[in-house]
């Protein structure tokens, strides 16, 4: 919902000490993705997508947030999808993949000499690494990290920003 208001111009206007702010950076908070180059990086943004990738145990899922109308999917159909998703990468746990996304936490040259390699190594990397960069955003579902990224979305993150309340404690929590 939030996502929508920001795109029909009917978010309210945030307050500053009594003064209004400039609202038009809240377009950034979706679809843009910060490109690795070297020396600098550069942001791209995609306002044509429709999904979310979400991360757990080292997997990247691909997740529809908006109907072909646009406009937000239901939240119990989001829920009912996080649920597979959690579980599939939960079955799967066994079997180990790649840690790619740990490289983003490298060095901003050496993470761009990575990203290229892996872009040119394989059709299949190339259209993976193209959904995380034109995602609406990014959701990681790790283990060990959801209750610091609950803490983050309720303290720094209006509470509307990525999902309503119930969505959230019954995602992160079991």
């Amino acid at each position: 919902r939030h996502r929508q208001a920001v795109f029909e111009g009917s978010l309210p206007v945030d307050l500053d000490g009594g003064k209004p702010m400039d609202m038009r950076q809240a377009e950034l908070l979706y679809h843009g993705a910060r490109v690795p180059e070297l020396a600098r990086d550069r942001m791209e943004y995609d306002r044509s997508s429709r999904h979310a990738v979400v991360l757990r145990r080292n997997r990247f899922f691909s997740l529809d947030i908006l109907d072909s109308n646009n406009k937000p999917r239901s939240e119990a159909d989001i829920l009912a999808d996080l649920r597979a998703i959690t579980k599939q990468a939960d079955t799967e746990a066994n079997r180990p993949v790649p840690a790619v996304s740990v490289l983003t936490g490298s060095e901003r040259d050496r993470w761009a000499v990575l990203r290229k390699q892996l872009l040119s190594s394989s059709v299949v990397n190339k259209e993976a690494i193209s959904r995380v960069d034109n995602a609406i955003y990014i959701l990681c579902l790790d283990v060990r990290i959801r209750i610091i990224i609950i803490r983050i979305m309720v303290y720094i993150l209006p509470n509307h920003v990525f999902f309503s309340p119930n969505i959230a404690r019954s995602a992160f929590i079991r």
